[in-house]
């Protein structure tokens, strides 16, 4: 499926399924032994850890130790006995997954954000509900029977959750098997729920912390009230009692007419959004250790590359150029750039053939920097 036919016939709108009939496709992703290390270290804590089994509330005193700390063989036992095991935000610590997010953050100009489920055999972690952003679920190991329900409210903002006390998942509106390989889009506000086969399920939520065309008018607000010392004002002394009173209307009605005015003549404020877009999901810190030992046995014959992972952005200003990789910005005399270009440009290249802006030995300082901070590797 191209991406166009995900964005016009999916996106926002329906459930989508790929099925690829490879069980490994996800393996380099996560693996459970990478689990264990997390959740035997005993350093993580709830909520980086918790513990959740369909209507059982496990409180999370179950399994944690005097220090708060999550207790891998409390945990564990839970798990045995048909808990869920939810590790969050694992893009904070696994590089493959930080990747991952970042990929996706480019693709969908959003925030993104992972949650991993290990769901022991024939068990439910989460009663039916909705989700308040999108989820593509990717299914690293066994199997899970997903139910997709009628949508109550169609693309439910952050504020907008399932509450089970007063919404109800109505019919099943499809039923399918993601297996091993397979992933699944769901968008935001379609209920869905899940249960494992008679195997161990792995799987990856990656959750689309999305930006909505409310969130952009709230910092349009903002930004008019910057401007604007009545909309800055304070509400009137008593308010809470002045619902009716005409003059309070029409004080409304003034800054609401004063709001639009500012909102149609100032630019749309995507600016402020699309800073808070890049987050650092430490891709570029993996291999650190690696690459700094390798850093000083370059020599001019070396052959290197930019990392594919490392989103590359090149910045010139006056006498000094710059090279941004995420969030992570490194400044450099302006003199290096037609190498930095260079190395943009080639697959790979010999670290001697870099143009003779800088002299051989610059170039070997330039290489070792720019290794030293993620950004190039050794070429394979």
């Amino acid at each position: 499926m191209t991406p166009d036919e995900f964005h016009s016939k999916h996106y926002e709108k329906s459930v989508c399924l790929i099925r690829r009939g490879n069980p490994s496709y996800f393996s380099e992703l996560l693996s459970i032994d990478q689990l264990d290390r997390v959740l035997t270290t005993g350093l993580a804590k709830y909520p980086e850890i918790s513990l959740v089994q369909n209507e059982k509330n496990i409180r999370s005193q179950e399994y944690l130790d005097s220090d708060d700390r999550v207790d891998p063989i409390r945990a564990t036992r839970l798990f045995r006995q048909g808990a869920t095991i939810i590790f969050t935000h694992l893009h904070q610590r696994l590089p493959s997954l930080g990747r991952l997010c970042e990929g996706l953050g480019r693709r969908f100009a959003s925030r993104m954000q992972t949650n991993i489920y290990l769901t022991p055999p024939s068990a439910q972690g989460f009663a039916p509900h909705w989700d308040t952003h999108d989820v593509f679920i990717l299914q690293v190991a066994g199997t899970k029977r997903w139910s997709i329900y009628d949508t109550k409210i169609p693309l439910p903002l952050r504020g907008q959750h399932f509450d089970r006390t007063v919404h109800t998942p109505g019919d099943v509106t499809m039923e399918f098997d993601l297996e091993a390989g397979d992933v699944v889009y769901i968008p935001r506000g379609a209920i869905h729920s899940a249960k494992s086969s008679t195997d161990v399920s792995l799987h990856i939520t990656t959750g689309l912390i999305a930006y909505t065309w409310a969130d952009l008018l709230l910092q349009a607000v903002v930004a008019a009230g910057m401007d604007d010392v009545k909309l800055r004002e304070n509400l009137p002394m008593g308010w809470p009692g002045m619902a009716d009173d005409p003059q309070l209307a029409r004080e409304y009605q003034s800054r609401v007419a004063s709001l639009i005015t500012h909102m149609t003549s100032a630019p749309p404020p995507f600016g402020v959004l699309s800073d808070n877009l890049t987050e650092d999901y430490n891709s570029l810190s993996s291999g650190l250790l690696k690459r700094a030992i390798q850093a000083n046995e370059l020599t001019l014959s070396s052959v290197v590359r930019i990392r594919g992972d490392a989103e590359s952005q090149l910045a010139e200003s006056g006498e000094r150029c710059s090279i941004r990789c995420g969030t992570k910005e490194f400044e450099m005399p302006a003199a290096v750039l037609p190498a930095l270009r260079f190395l943009e440009e080639r697959a790979r290249c010999a670290v001697g053939e870099l143009p003779d802006c800088i002299d051989d030995e610059s170039k070997l300082v330039l290489v070792r920097r720019l290794m030293a901070e993620g950004i190039v590797d050794h070429a394979r």
